[in-house]
């Protein structure tokens, strides 16, 4: 049995802590995907579901309604 993931949990959650937290970690996530969906979009001549001004249905994917 490997014991190592229980062991490291606590490390795991300093460095999420250390690095701002969940809340900084989803808003860096929902900016790369929104960033990364746009450009995928423009090279396929597509665009992403979520369009509004604010992507307020994006989470940390986006969707192209062509795939």
């Amino acid at each position: 049995m490997d014991f190592v993931p229980y062991l490291s949990i606590i490390w795991a959650i300093n460095f999420r802590r250390c690095i701002g937290g969940e809340r900084a970690i989803m808003s860096y996530c929902r900016d790369l995907a929104i960033s990364g969906g746009n450009v995928m979009a423009s090279i396929l001549g597509t665009r992403i579901l979520d369009d509004t001004p604010t992507f307020e249905l994006t989470g940390a994917m986006v969707s192209d309604p062509s795939l």
